[in-house]
Formats: structure tokens, sequence, C-alpha cells
């Protein structure tokens, strides 16, 4: 019986503690944190306090105390005001359980990335609305509130050293994104949950390469662009290389010059075990469609279609890819794999490239919820014009091209005559429709102001990111390829709360 007994202790001892989070000694990659504790019968409500320092004593904690809440619950989320600091805390018991839990222990991680002196976001417009939003922007690997505060970074694995991209939440409380041509999901501690089940290799052209952005979906599974590299061999006499050929490792007679490697994409979907369970190749459409009449002055064909962008609407079942090199959204039907629209450029023998009115070289498609397709025109076409958001109706007719319905110019601002000089926006940039249809944009390049636009043209937030130039001693634009949000602290406590699982 007291084996029993004494096993019963130790169950209850080892549940109390699984309560309590954060866990003594823990290093935190982040300021806003959630903290919880065993439930006491016979309390009214609870009393967090918090301690600057590693206190040791009642003395330190009682005159270091920084912030005191008060709650219902045993589950409190609060603020420390700095990274590179150690806190102490502890829960007063209310009711006729008053009481006084002992002292717990933990720190913030230190980040020189994110040294006020050297980085920073600085607030053009102040919130009008999402005043509680939080914004993740991937160069900066982190999280920041509306106030241009970082509140969250990602923890580096070894070795790493290049900037992750398309750092977004999911709708499971984990944080997706990619790093150099790998693709995780985490926790909010940084814990790695998912992994590619093949890593990027250089020079191997058999294996799959992933890039620009990775997404999970609602029934679970993953959906990533990847590349595919195809060997192309040019027939005898002909001056194109439209026929494709099985992909071979290294070219078959290194003297022969007829044989070419391109790189086509492609958009895969996982499953959780990291199965391939559907995948559509570009290469397949590309080869049998208009672009074998984009030809380059030595008369091959220009097959460089860079794919950078998707969108998955899954109720309707349609995928959305976006290819900048030739200005096109192409719309394909899940799960056939079959193009059923194609909006943008159009090619035909003896004729120049079109320039397509409507968007160029764009980054980010995406259907909103009034069903409008809408994507970040980067604009390269027209050297004198700004990039612009925009919104467009998709016709009945497959054949024909969807009509514009709004559209925002993004500008920067005044000060930025550095920018005035060179006005293109090559590289990067985003938009997302956030609940009350306005939209954030990052503008990416090297100029990434970030903002939020209403449809009636107000500005509800804007920011840029900014770097300190130690050469010629002033801040500098620190370009951003992708922004994502957090709309309100609700979404930010679903990453907060989640399940710490952890799959390696």
């Amino acid at each position: 019986m007291r084996i029993i007994l004494c096993l019963i202790c130790i169950m209850l001892n080892l549940q109390a503690d699984g309560q309590i989070q954060p866990r003594e000694g823990k290093a935190l990659n982040y300021r806003i944190i959630g903290f919880s504790f065993p439930a006491a019968k016979g309390s009214t409500g609870y009393k967090l306090e918090i301690a600057e320092g590693n206190c040791q004593s009642e003395q330190a904690f009682s005159s270091g105390i920084i912030n005191t809440i008060a709650s219902s619950t045993n589950k409190i989320v609060a603020e420390v005001p700095y990274f590179g600091s150690q806190y102490t805390w502890r829960v007063v018991y209310n009711g006729t359980a008053k009481k006084k839990s002992p002292l717990h222990h933990f720190s913030t991680m230190a980040n020189e990335e994110l040294d006020s002196t050297k980085i920073r976001l600085r607030i053009l417009t102040p919130a009008s609305k999402y005043k509680d939003g939080y914004v993740f922007m991937d160069s900066y690997k982190a999280l920041f509130d509306m106030k241009g505060k970082p509140v969250w970074f990602l923890p580096m694995k070894p070795g790493e050293t290049s900037l992750p991209r398309d750092i977004k939440a999911t709708p499971f409380g984990t944080i997706t994104y990619m790093m150099m041509m790998d693709v995780y999901e985490i926790n909010y501690d940084g814990d790695t949950l998912w992994k590619s089940p093949v890593s990027y290799q250089p020079f191997d052209d058999a294996r799959i390469t992933f890039h620009h952005q990775l997404s999970r979906l609602k029934n679970g599974n993953y959906m990533v662009l990847g590349n595919e590299f195809v060997l192309q061999k040019k027939n005898t006499g002909d001056d194109t290389l439209l026929n494709l050929e099985p992909l071979r490792q290294n070219n078959p007679d290194q003297s022969d010059t007829t044989y070419r490697k391109l790189v086509f994409g492609t958009v895969i979907e996982y499953d959780k075990n990291g199965k391939i369970v559907w995948q559509w190749k570009s290469s397949s459409y590309f080869n049998n469609s208009d672009i074998g009449a984009r030809k380059l002055p030595d008369g091959t064909v220009n097959a460089n279609v860079h794919e950078n962008a998707f969108y998955f609407d899954e109720e309707k079942k349609n995928l959305y890819v976006s290819f900048k090199a030739i200005s096109r959204i192409v719309k394909i039907k899940y799960p056939e794999g079959t193009v059923v629209a194609a909006y943008g450029d159009k090619f035909a023998a003896d004729k120049p490239e079109n320039e397509n009115e409507k968007f160029c070289e764009q980054h980010s498609c995406n259907i909103s919820q009034e069903g409008y397709l809408y994507l970040y025109n980067n604009n390269l076409c027209h050297r004198m014009k700004r990039p612009e958001i925009v919104v467009m109706q998709e016709p009945a007719n497959p054949k024909e091209e969807p009509k514009v319905i709004w559209k925002y110019i993004c500008d920067i601002e005044p000060e930025a005559t550095y920018q005035k000089q060179n006005q293109q926006f090559p590289t990067g940039g985003n938009v997302i429709e956030l609940p009350d249809q306005s939209i954030l944009c990052c503008m990416g390049g090297t100029y990434s102001k970030t903002f939020i636009v209403t449809k009636d043209n107000e500005i509800l937030w804007s920011a840029l990111p900014e770097k300190w130039d130690e050469r010629e001693f002033q801040w500098k634009p620190y370009g951003q390829y992708r922004a994502s949000m957090l709309t309100s602290r609700k979404e930010l406590e679903i990453l907060i709360w989640a399940p710490r699982n952890v799959k390696q």
C-alpha cells in the first residue's frame, strides 16, 4: 500500500511540474510568455508576480518585481521587457487556498541581430486598427509588435547562416519557414516538429530542391514549391529545345553542346510522414504550350519561367501558381492537375513578347474572401512605375483575361531619395488579405516598406525595416522577402498555448 501511495504522489508531483511553464531554468526565444501553474482547490483567483534577475530570496524577489497580473485562471500571458535577461516569477493563490508558490526562474536569450542600435522597424504610420497585432519579418528572423518592438525570434540551427523565407503561422498553432532550400515546421519555442524529407545538396540534379513558399494545408499536409532539373536536346535541324528527355545526372556527351539543363517548377504536397501524395510539374505544361514561341536571339527557347508563389483554394480545389519570368498566373484543377486557365502574357511565333498591362514579373498570388484573384505586381516592365497591389475578377470564360477591379500604387517615403534613383523592385514582396479585407503588403527588394491598406486607400499602419550602416553612419532600408501577420493577441496566444510535442 505504501508503494502504491508513493507512486501516486510521484505521479501527482510530475503532473504538477508539467503544468508549470516556463520550465525551471528555461531559456526563451520570446518576451511574450505563457505562464501556467497547478490550480488550487479553494482558490478564488491568482496573482502572477515577475521580478527582474535570478532572485534566490524573498527579499530580493520582492524588491525586484516589475510586473503583477491578476487572473481567474491558472494560465496567464505576460510580457517581459528585455531579451538577454534573467527573470524570477511566482504565483500567489487567493481565497481559502491562500499561499505562495516557490520561486521559479527563466531567462530570455540574447540576440545581437535584434540590437536596437543595429536594426529597427521604424513606424511611419502608427496602427489605427490591429493595435494588438504582430508582424513576421523574414530577414530579421523575428516577430514584431505594431510599435516596432521584437517579441519573438527564430532560433538558428547550428551551421545556418542564410536568411529564412516565408515565416508564417499555420492553422495548427505552429510556424513554418524555409531555410537554405529546406523547409521546417516549428513550435513557439523553436523546436522542430516537421522537416522536409529531403535536404538540398549542391550539384545534385536528381534531388528535389525547395524554394519561395511553404504552406500547411487545412488537411494537415504540406504544400511547397520545388524545382525539376530537365536535360533537353534539340533535334537535328531543329532550332528549339522543346523535346524533353528523361532527367540525367550528367550530360551523356560533355562535348555535345546541343544538351542544355533547364529548371522547371513543381508544386509538391507531402503528408505528415514526408510522403509525396500529389505533385504538379510545370515542364509537362510548358512543353505543350505557347512557351515554345518565346525564343532567345540564338533561336533557342527561353524556358526560364521562374515559379515564385502559389495559392491553393482548398474549398474549390483550384491551385494558382505564379510564374514571374513570363508574367503569368496558371490555374490548375486539383487533383486532376489540368490547367484550366492562364492569365497574363501570351506568346506567338514571329511576334514580340507582350507587355502585360495588368501585372509584370509579379510575386505572391492569392484568392480573397470575395473570390477575387489578387497579387503583388512588381511592375518591372515599366521602369518608372511603382509596384502595385492588383485585385482582379476572373472571367467566366477561361480563355479571357481577368478584369482589374482595384489597384493600389505602392509609394516610397519622401526622404528616400536614394530609392528614387532606381525605382524598380526586382525581387520579393507579397500581399495578404486580413479579416476586414484590408491588405498587408511587403514591398520586398531593398526598400521593404510594409503596410496595411484598406480598399478605400487608407493606410492603417506602415513601417520601414532599417539597418544601421556603420560606414556611412546612417540608417538604411533593410530588405525583406516577405512579411506575414498575426492580426490579434488571440492569434499569438494560439501559438503560445499550442502543445509542445516535438518530432525530430
